[in-house]
């Protein structure tokens, strides 16, 4: 893996998008993820040659009743070019607003986890992030809200026409959300290999998201630098490529409720079960030789030799985020919502997985915890 290679492409991306002039340009911003001083000093051309408006997001997830406001808005100004600069929720609205609908019936779509009737975009569509989690820059799905509901949409016109990595921009990025963002990395990474739709190509994504992982993520956490800044955005676009293939699975089907109803960040909320489902399908499937090549690959990328060492490496990041992976402790009284968590899980998503996971499975791994 080359990395002076990526450096020069993201700098040559930088330059090319400097050199628009005379455009309208919208750009979509999270509240504290726009740093303002650091993004006018990288795009210094672009902000003196071209009429600039800007849309700050509230929400710290995607939800339907703002998505509607942002593309009210993408129609009202009808810009250009749009640049998508945040988190994951940032980038999951930019690409979802940015579609043309030839009805407007977004929400039944929406209910349907489909884009359908979908002919083209708004403007041209950039992509920037601002922490290294999910590669929502590179992936043809968004993911929002409805009534506490987690949908996910997919269609060829929702991933970004181009997208920009800049260390500059996520090195900076408060704890918490660094730390969320890199754990969804991660999960993802991994997941993409055991997903019933993972193959070749998706699985070399992984493992090259997981060895850069491997030998940043810890120094990012504690101690972010320009150099680990960009090998962990490198990772997260890989980790995002991964999964745009293969879809992710078990974890990420049942952390929309954790999200949703508990407003626990996203990655944080992946690995509250993280660890249990990974330690149930290799004990149910390691014997089937495929899935235990599978892991392999995992252990290999992961420089672990059997899932107690994986488990036991993927617990030493859990610690340095300082989150709490205890469900009991984090919320005494899930068992209350049993129903709720049985409602919003994912189906599809579930679906990806390659155990076919019963209630009381489920059941057990997550209230049993």
């Amino acid at each position: 893996m080359n990395i002076l290679k990526y450096q020069k492409l993201e700098k040559e991306k930088i330059r090319t998008l400097n050199l628009i002039k005379n455009k309208k340009i919208l750009i979509l911003k999270g509240k504290k993820s726009f740093n303002k001083k650091n993004t006018r000093k990288i795009f210094k051309s672009l902000f003196l040659n071209n009429r600039i408006v800007f849309l700050t997001k509230i929400h710290s997830y995607p939800q339907y009743s703002e998505l509607k406001k942002i593309i009210y808005f993408i129609k009202k100004e009808a810009p250009d070019i749009m640049i998508a600069i945040g988190g994951g929720c940032v980038l999951d609205y930019a690409k979802i607003a940015n579609i043309k609908w030839k009805n407007n019936d977004l929400l039944k779509n929406i209910k349907k986890n489909k884009v359908k009737n979908v002919y083209g975009r708004y403007c041209k569509l950039y992509a920037i992030p601002t922490t290294a989690g999910s590669g929502a820059e590179t992936t043809s799905n968004a993911v929002l809200y409805y009534k506490k509901i987690k949908y996910s949409l997919e269609n060829k016109f929702i991933k970004p026409n181009q997208f920009i990595l800049i260390p500059e921009l996520i090195k900076n990025c408060p704890f918490k959300v660094r730390c969320s963002a890199v754990l969804d990395c991660v999960a993802q990474a991994i997941e993409s290999v055991l997903s019933k739709n993972s193959n070749k190509i998706s699985r070399e994504y992984s493992q090259l998201s997981l060895k850069l992982s491997r030998k940043n993520i810890f120094n990012y956490i504690v101690k972010p630098n320009i150099s680990n800044s960009f090998k962990m955005l490198i990772a997260s676009n890989y980790s995002g490529k991964a999964i745009n293939i293969s879809k992710t699975t078990a974890a990420h089907a049942c952390s929309y409720f954790f999200t949703g109803f508990y407003n626990i960040m996203h990655g944080h909320a992946v690995h509250l079960t993280f660890n249990s489902f990974l330690r149930f399908n290799y004990c149910q499937l390691c014997k089937n030789k495929k899935v235990f090549f599978l892991y392999k690959q995992i252990f290999k990328a992961t420089k672990t030799k059997n899932i107690e060492e994986l488990v036991l490496y993927l617990s030493k990041i859990q610690r340095k985020t300082k989150f709490q992976f205890e469900i009991k402790k984090l919320i005494p009284n899930i068992k209350k919502n049993k129903n709720k968590f049985f409602m919003s899980i994912n189906k599809k998503r579930l679906r990806n997985s390659l155990i076919k996971y019963d209630k009381t499975q489920l059941d057990k791994i997550i209230f049993e915890n």
